[in-house]
Order: structure tokens, then sequence, then C-alpha cells
């Protein structure tokens, strides 16, 4: 009995797999006004290299550049607020 269950589930499991297979690929096969594929190729919709190398702990050069980017983006909003201030400060002081 609890065999027979296990095996009607994981049927069900896989009817489902092949539902969401077949969704998505009416998804991807849409294409624009051109008659052009929206979706070119399949790294387009996930990249699981990028994915596989976060769970390794990898990093490539684009999240390096993400992260030194993020860096940069911080000390100019910190320039900014000091500029701000000091601008502030200015015109009180001059009236």
């Amino acid at each position: 009995m609890v065999r027979e269950q296990a095996n009607s589930l994981h049927e069900v499991d896989k009817q489902e797999i092949l539902t969401n297979f077949a969704f998505v690929n009416a998804l991807v096969q849409g294409s624009d006004k051109d008659g052009k594929p929206l979706v070119k190729k399949p790294q387009e919709i996930a990249n699981y290299d990028r994915m596989r190398k976060q769970i390794t702990g990898e990093w490539g050069d684009d999240v390096i550049k993400v992260n030194k980017y993020k860096v940069l983006s911080k000390k100019a909003e910190k320039a900014r607020e000091q500029a701000i201030k000091e601008l502030e400060e200015r015109r009180k002081t001059n009236g």
C-alpha cells in the first residue's frame, strides 16, 4: 500500500515536471513583433554557471566588477552627502 502510494506520488511529480517544462517552453518560444525570438539562448533565462560559482564560492570577473562598482558608488554617495552638508553650512554662515 505505501509503495503504491509512493510510486503514484512519484508519477505525479514526474507529470508536474513535464507540465512545468511544457509551460516554460511555450513562454520561451514567444517572439517579438518582427518575429524574432524573445529568448535566444538558455543563459538569457538563467545563468547556471554563475549560480554554481556562487554555491561553490568561486567568484567570476563580473562579480568582482560589480563589487568594485558598489564600493565606488558608496564612496560617491558619501562624498555627495558631505558636499551637501558643506554647502548648507556655508549658506548658514553667509546668511
